[in-house]
């Protein structure tokens, strides 16, 4: 996303993940590609490693910005996808989710 700041370990992990599985990068990056383009009102949650923990709250921002990490429980996405119904703040926008304290 071009509201992203340079953070090392986030481009180590999907410099990693695009060499595993490319394929899977180039096609949710093209359907990205799509969602941005249309009309609609979207939002684009970025997710980085899920995990079965027990959900703790959702953090949403952007890399390099100091509000998100490299963890989030499965419970905390459902959580942000479900408010998003609701909250307008991120329509047209792509932040990074993360669990945290």
């Amino acid at each position: 996303d071009p509201i992203d700041r340079f953070q090392l370990g986030r481009l180590l992990l999907l410099a990693m993940v695009s060499t595993i599985i490319p394929r899977n990068v180039r096609e949710v990056r093209r359907a990205a590609e799509l969602i941005r383009a249309s009309d609609l009102d979207w939002t684009l949650a970025r997710v980085p490693i899920l995990t079965d923990k027990t959900g703790t709250f959702s953090k949403a921002g952007y890399y390099g910005h100091g509000t998100v990490g490299m963890m989030l429980t499965r419970a905390d996405l459902a959580a942000f996808m479900y408010k998003q119904l609701f909250d307008t703040r991120f329509i047209c926008k792509a932040p990074a989710v993360s669990s945290g304290p």
